[in-house]
């Protein structure tokens, strides 16, 4: 994924604050005459105070209510967040759960973004505040809890957007949170939260800028010091400053989240409430099925690292919101993606080619194939799967994939041949003992589907990894993560299938925590 980070210092922030700006007229907040917005602030009594932790939004068009809940600086973890109908506190009864979480005790932030379809008859209770947000704790004391009443909102001059937050993970797009903005004539509004970082964040950077390009940061919410927080809720009011107003209309702002794994960053551009994903994009070249020699095989010589080998052609896709996408284009080694092997380039929003010479073709080959220089797999067919991404900044559309065998043979002069393993050989776990995760070793004489499975010394299978096409080669590698098992001896197997044979091999490793 292309970097788009820019180094700049604003001005800090704190994660929850107060609004700076009310703004109370006889307009309601809307982009589109159709929509109606209510906000409910969510309070709790802390230490004998009632202070304010969060807020609730909600969107209602037509019958649809969009409810995006959002808070943060708890005490304790929270639980559960549920829609009432009625006072929590005096009678009211759940009308819908949105969200539940099972325990995590840095869940003390968050929110949830949720669609409740209502009747007539409830909308109408709506509009009168009969409906209330809650947000339970995960421990079972009735007062820790925060609940607010979602009232009609008033704001003048409004332009509503919205967007996910989401990152790549393990090849497919995963929302962790959402937001919502809306401007007026001298303020802009960010209400958003997230969920389950495998990492802390940092800061959440406020941008202006096109589509599949860098933009410029214009606000930033830092993280405060001394805290490891994996769930956040925010609510921020910057100043509106000069060409902000015709640039949020037109989708020129978004929203990254940093934390300490760049593989936990979130984005987030925002477009208009009513947006949908774009279409579907395919690869049109190489066409499925088809045979790519890189470089001299065979035995013969290396090849021009520079020759010309063709294209993989992305077929170029409408929105309908009419705006800009970007393409990613994806590869990997299992026709099911989904694992951290899978590749993924970010081409922007001005390319639909990847033009392949030798050189560039094999460095794909042995990122892929897992080779390094001095071992690498050559005049071996690899079955490659690739597919096509497309997004509008906010939501993602995941394409068909497509099957290309590529056969690598030399680049330069002084790669040499390699040489296949004759069966399957298993070369044993690095560290053993180990806690909590190892890495199993072997040699594959021919492509396979490998698995692996492990058993506790009553022979009950505790752990099981499923199929996952390998190539011929020595050195092949599977990681184990054990962290859910308990210390002792276990035997693991791994299981090869060829479309002739059903191979096995089998070791020990050793838990110690």
């Amino acid at each position: 994924m292309k970097p788009y980070i820019r180094p700049w210092i604003p001005v800090l922030l704190c994660v929850w604050m107060p609004l700076a700006v009310t703004l109370v007229t006889e307009r309601t907040y809307a982009q589109d005459a159709s929509l109606v917005v209510f906000e409910a602030p969510l309070t709790g009594v802390f230490d004998g105070q009632t202070l304010r932790k969060g807020t609730a939004l909600g969107t209602l068009d037509g019958n649809a209510l969009q409810l995006l809940v959002t808070f943060d600086g708890l005490r304790i973890p929270w639980g559960q967040i549920d829609l009432y109908h009625g006072d929590p506190s005096n009678g009211g009864t759940p009308f819908k759960n949105l969200a539940l979480l099972i325990y995590y005790p840095e869940a003390l932030g968050g929110g949830v973004n949720d669609t409740v379809t209502l009747t007539q008859e409830q909308v109408q209770a709506l509009h009168k505040g009969f409906f209330y947000i809650r947000v339970s704790m995960a421990t079972a004391l009735p007062d820790d809890a925060l609940t607010g009443q979602l009232q009609g909102l008033s704001l003048s001059e409004p332009t509503l957007m919205a967007s996910r937050l989401s990152h790549i993970s393990q090849g497919y797009p995963v929302a962790r949170g959402s937001l919502q903005a809306f401007m007026t004539g001298d303020a802009l509004r960010v209400v958003g939260f997230f969920n389950a970082l495998s990492s802390d964040w940092q800061r959440i950077t406020l941008y202006r800028g096109r589509h599949g390009a860098e933009g410029t940061a214009v606000a930033m919410i830092y993280r405060p010091p001394g805290t490891a927080v994996f769930f956040a809720g925010f609510d921020q009011t910057f100043p509106v400053e000069n060409g902000w107003a015709e640039d949020f209309r037109d989708g020129l702002f978004y929203v990254e989240v940093d934390a300490s794994r760049a593989s936990d960053k979130l984005r987030g551009r925002l477009l208009s409430t009513t947006n949908q994903a774009p279409n579907a994009s395919a690869i049109t070249s190489p066409t499925d099925g088809e045979t790519i020699v890189i470089g001299g095989t065979g035995g013969g010589g290396a090849e021009d690292p520079d020759v010309y080998l063709g294209t993989i052609t992305l077929a170029p896709v409408d929105d309908p919101d009419g705006n800009a996408v970007a393409y990613l284009w994806q590869a990997s080694l299992r026709p099911g993606f989904g694992s951290i092997e899978t590749v993924t380039f970010d081409l922007g929003v001005d390319s639909t080619r990847i033009p392949l010479t030798v050189a560039y073709a094999a460095a794909l080959f042995d990122t892929l194939s897992g080779r390094q220089p001095g071992n690498i797999l050559l005049d071996t067919p690899v079955e490659v799967y690739h597919r096509v991404v497309t997004t509008d900044g906010s939501h993602y559309t995941v394409g068909e994939a497509v099957k290309t065998t590529f056969i690598r043979g030399k680049v330069t002069a002084n790669e040499p041949a390699h040489v296949l393993p004759g069966a399957l050989a298993l070369q044993g776990n690095y560290p053993n003992p180990f806690n909590p995760s190892t890495t199993i070793t072997f040699d594959l004489a021919s492509h396979a589907e490998v698995a692996l499975e492990v058993f506790d010394v009553m022979g009950r299978r505790v752990l099981a990894l499923s199929p996952r096409p390998m190539a011929a080669g020595k050195g092949q590698r599977i990681e184990v993560d054990a962290s859910a098992l308990a210390s002792g001896t276990y035997l693991y197997r791994v299981v090869v299938r060829t479309p002739s044979a059903v191979l096995m091999d089998s070791g020990h490793m050793t838990l110690l925590r």
